[in-house]
């Protein structure tokens, strides 16, 4: 283009802008004053793109999930349970690679695991070695309190993955029949144009369109995901759009550029109307400041008891 470039910002994209940054806005202590300090709360560790068998920087990506743990372990306040959301292994969900996932796992002693498949992991299920060695249904809500937590193993395309009519439908159905609870959706793909890089081939869940009605159509408050880890993180892991936060936690393997061990810790203090999301670098055992947000939630936090599976019926 000739001439000087136009540096004028339409109302539009001046207001998306501002919502994006309010959604990765710094969290500090304040944020924790509007809870209820004697109710229940849930502190839940969000990783994906382990990929047990694939060595990067050194180390197996069971290594780099124990040194993630270890991290937890020594450094952050027990966790009540962990999301695994895809690519917990490398080839295809190889029986051995899901075991040397296991035996990480399972060493780490939190309280329960909720896991779905990623596109790396998709051949485990077809072969029956999901169900049988990580005993999780493909697709399936956990009840918890007052949260409801949806997670969803879609079918593997290429890299993509693919959203059936029928696990769509069930997601919306389950998104509108809890309207009483706050609703976070987990995949392992990027919804289309949401986080960085969602926008590329072989990135998003397809078919995007269909996905996207069903956001507008539900009241969904938070969607985690993992998949693209292609470089460093930046900003726009976490993002708003709409009335829904959009999160990539990934990634633990320092794999495909990404040079560092990421999580996320997810807190919800009883009482409060909003989640706070702080991604953690485990290698140097420190949140990053500028990947964090605070989320806001319709429903002040309410537990009691233990989570609850409830598997879905479709595929």
């Amino acid at each position: 283009m000739n001439g000087r470039p136009n540096t004028r910002i339409t109302r539009r994209a001046f207001l998306a802008r501002s919502a994006a940054a309010a959604a990765v806005a710094a969290i500090g202590p304040r944020a924790l004053r509007a809870a209820d300090a004697d109710a229940p709360s849930r502190r839940v560790w969000a990783f994906a793109d382990s990929h047990v068998g694939l060595v990067h920087d050194g180390k197996d990506g069971a290594d780099w999930l124990a040194l993630a743990l270890a991290d937890l372990k020594r450094n952050v306040k027990p966790c009540d349970y962990a999301l695994g959301l895809g690519d917990l292994t490398h080839n295809a969900g190889a029986e051995a690679e899901l075991r040397g996932y296991l035996k990480v796992r399972d060493a780490a002693g939190l309280p329960a695991w909720y896991e779905l498949a990623g596109n790396h992991d998709f051949g485990a299920i077809p072969a029956g070695r999901w169900a049988e060695l990580i005993k999780r249904p493909r697709n399936y809500a956990v009840v918890d309190g007052n949260a409801v937590w949806l997670l969803i193993s879609a079918r593997q395309g290429k890299s993509e993955g693919r959203v059936s009519r029928a696990v769509g439908n069930w997601l919306l159905a389950q998104a509108q029949a809890h309207r009483d609870r706050n609703v976070i959706v987990c995949s392992h793909q990027a919804v289309y144009k949401t986080v960085a890089g969602s926008g590329g081939e072989e990135t998003y869940l397809m078919h995007r369109g269909f996905v996207q009605r069903i956001i507008d159509r539900a009241r969904i408050d938070l969607w985690l995901c993992g998949h693209i880890h292609g470089g460093r993180r930046n900003r726009r892991y976490i993002v708003r759009r709409g009335r829904t936060t959009f999160i990539n936690v990934a990634s633990v393997n320092h794999a495909y550029g990404t040079g560092a061990a990421h999580g996320c810790v997810l807190e919800m203090a009883g009482g409060a109307k909003t989640l706070l999301a702080r991604c953690r670098h485990h290698d140097r055992a420190r949140y990053l400041p500028d990947q964090q947000a605070t989320v806001p939630m319709p429903h002040s936090w309410k537990f009691d008891g233990k989570p609850t599976v409830v598997p879905a019926k479709v595929r």
